[in-house]
Order: C-alpha cells, then sequence, then structure tokens
C-alpha cells in the first residue's frame, strides 16, 4: 500500500482496491474478482477479508503467499453496472486461487527497478483468465500519461481516457520530478499483453487516482494450472523511469 522514493509516496492507498496489487476475473469484470488486498467492503478498515497465508521480509525482498478475497460480496451489486456485470457472481467472500508472489528492489545494479514475480494457481476451468499483474492506483498528482517505446526510451504523451493501448505506460507528475512505469516482461504462452490506463478526477480533487494496468488475457486455463508473470516497476525521476525502463528490458 505503500511505494516511496526520495521521500515521496507514489500510491494512493485510501481503500483495499487502490493499492499496488494482482487482480483476477474471468470476463466478469468485478462481478467475479479476486483481489489481492481485500474486498470493496473492506473499505479503509484496517483488517481484510483476504486471507495472508505466510509473509517473509528479508532485506529488499518480499514473499507472500495469500488467497485474494472477491472484490463483491455474494449478492452484491455492482455500483456501475456493465452488460457483463450487474451483480456479484461469487457465492462466497473468499476466493481460491492461490497467489505466491516476490518481489525485489534493485535488478542488477539499477536500484530503481523492482522485479515483481507472481504464480497463480487456477483452482477452476476458465473459460477467459485475466490478471492486472499488477495494477497500481497513484495519487492524482501523476496525471501525465506517457507511452514508451522500451527500445529507445521515447517517451509519448497519451491522453486520460480511458482504455488500453499497447505499449507499456509511464506516469508521471506535471513537471517530471517523481514517475513510475511498468512493463510486462513475461508471460504465460498463448497471453495477450495490453496496458490500461485510467484517470479518476473524484471530488474533492485529492481524493481522485491514475491507475495504470498490466493486463495479461488468455483462454480455456484448466483448473490446477500455474499462471505465472513476470514485471519490472521502474520509479524516479520522468528521464530516470524511462532510461530504467530501457536497461531492465535489455536484461
Amino acid at each position: 500500500d505503500s511505494v516511496v522514493w526520495n521521500g515521496n509516496e507514489f500510491i494512493n492507498c485510501w481503500d483495499h482496491g487502490r493499492e499496488l496489487q494482482l487482480a483476477i476475473s474471468n470476463g466478469n469484470g468485478e462481478c467475479y474478482n479476486p483481489t489481492e488486498c481485500g474486498s470493496s467492503d473492506d473499505s479503509q478498515k484496517l483488517t481484510t477479508t483476504s486471507r495472508l497465508l505466510s509473509v517473509s521480509a528479508v532485506g529488499s525482498n518480499l514473499q507472500t503467499l495469500s488467497l485474494p478475497a472477491f472484490w463483491l460480496a455474494p449478492g452484491q451489486r455492482e455500483p456501475n453496472p456493465s452488460p457483463t456485470c450487474t451483480v456479484a457472481k461469487n457465492t462466497v467472500l473468499l476466493s481460491d486461487y492461490m497467489i505466491t508472489k516476490n518481489v525485489s528492489i534493485g535488478v542488477g545494479n539499477i536500484q530503481n527497478a523492482i522485479e515483481y514475480r507472481f504464480a497463480i494457481k487456477i483452482p477452476q476451468n476458465d473459460a477467459q483468465f485475466q490478471v492486472e499483474g499488477p495494477t497500481g492506483y497513484m495519487t492524482i498528482d501523476y496525471s501525465d500519461f506517457f507511452s514508451i517505446d522500451l527500445s529507445t526510451g521515447r517517451l509519448t504523451p497519451v491522453s486520460h481516457a480511458a482504455g488500453e493501448i499497447a505499449e507499456p505506460l509511464v506516469f508521471s507528475t506535471p513537471n517530471g520530478q517523481y514517475a513510475m512505469g511498468a512493463f510486462v516482461k513475461y508471460a504465460e504462452p498463448g497471453t495477450t499483453v495490453t496496458y490500461a490506463k485510467f484517470f479518476f478526477a473524484l471530488s474533492p480533487l485529492p481524493n481522485g487516482t491514475s491507475k495504470w494496468s498490466n493486463v495479461m488475457r488468455t483462454s480455456n486455463v484448466r483448473a490446477g494450472t500455474e499462471y505465472t508473470g513476470l514485471t519490472y516497476i521502474c520509479v524516479g525521476s520522468l528521464e530516470q523511469v524511462a532510461l530504467c525502463m530501457v536497461q531492465v528490458n535489455r536484461i
């Protein structure tokens, strides 16, 4: 729920949804949405419906094993309904999607890079399977959005319009002093990878959030499958993040 660099907080941890975390769905949006940090009803509580089974934090490495809560409780209605999601499809509060996560700060000699590895044990046959691996909810200060060419580091401004693009994203403060970018280094064969962006200018403005997501989608996943992924995240100034992402991509 916190990423700090040079004394600056990147994450808007308003509730159990606005974090840097993994979130799973199967084509039904938030109506079937195991969420690593907890449920909608957990809100601003200090407790979570998700279950942390083990944790190890040694030096610059964090490892966790957890079962994510469904975002909506059984029977709970989706506040922003869509054709695929009006009311929760799950019948229990806690999912059986076992998440193993291994996060390390520093990649080789690149100290402003974060290596984010995960594995998800799939408990059922899923015709559609999607993981935000991970997604980051940033403070509203990160209002400048860019796509990045990982081969050159060239940054191209992109709009706040919600959607997905093929290129990785970098979010920055307007002065370029602080930025965060992320890209998928590995996803399972048959996976389609896109990068999603959202800008929620909630009122009053400090309550807003800028959201990026590394979206991995595949189909016909069998029960018992272990789905794995690797993402790299870079923090720093806008210039430092662009350089970091190019360097890590070459590893």
